[in-house]
């Protein structure tokens, strides 16, 4: 999976100014990982628990190319308005057992979904998707599961079916994780 809007927090006591601890980890950190920003938050402030929507975004590629092979997924048969027959159908509040990797630790499957729609920018073929949360390989398993309907290797009642009667390890397709992207987590209203 790739970022563009990870957020992440720290506890640091420290008289340095915030551009100057920007600047320290930028220098120490491996060109592909880069901070854009950094900021002083209340003491209790925690990036993954006090995050109100998560967006991301899967891009496909129709068609070969070696640019973006470690940035998208390969697939050359799609139909832009089933997919988003099928995305339009995640929108609300659901229960994704069918759509995770099962961990008995987890006792709460059920995620509000506020954006699932397809999108098409030249070659690339886009699933943008927001939610509350998200669940282990969720968003794989929904892009992967979706796919599969549009090559025929699934019929959208059993798509229906895995949503709207949750049951955990069943068959399901999984897209693979280079074309998953986290776009930008929102901790507003």
């Amino acid at each position: 999976m790739h970022a563009q809007g990870q957020v992440a927090h720290f506890d640091f006591d420290t008289k340095l100014k915030v551009e100057n601890i920007k600047n320290a980890l930028n220098a120490n950190l491996p060109k592909d990982c880069k901070i854009i920003d950094l900021f002083k938050t209340e003491r209790d402030f925690h990036s993954r628990f006090d995050a109100k929507i998560r967006s991301y975004k899967y891009q496909c590629y129709n068609g070969e190319s070696i640019l973006f092979r470690n940035q998208c997924w390969t697939i050359n048969k799609f139909d832009i308005q089933l997919l988003n027959h099928l995305a339009s159908q995640l929108i609300g509040t659901h229960d994704f057992l069918s759509f995770c990797k099962y961990r008995e630790d987890v006792k709460e499957t059920k995620c509000t979904i506020f954006v699932s729609k397809w999108l098409i920018d030249n070659n690339m073929i886009i699933f943008k998707i927001s939610a509350n949360r998200f669940l282990h390989h969720m968003i794989r398993y929904l892009v992967g599961t979706m796919v599969a309907v549009c090559e025929s290797r699934l019929k959208e009642i059993d798509f229906q079916l895995l949503l709207n009667s949750p049951k955990k390890n069943v068959r399901i397709f999984k897209a693979p994780p280079q074309g998953l992207i986290l776009s930008r987590v929102s901790y507003g209203e």
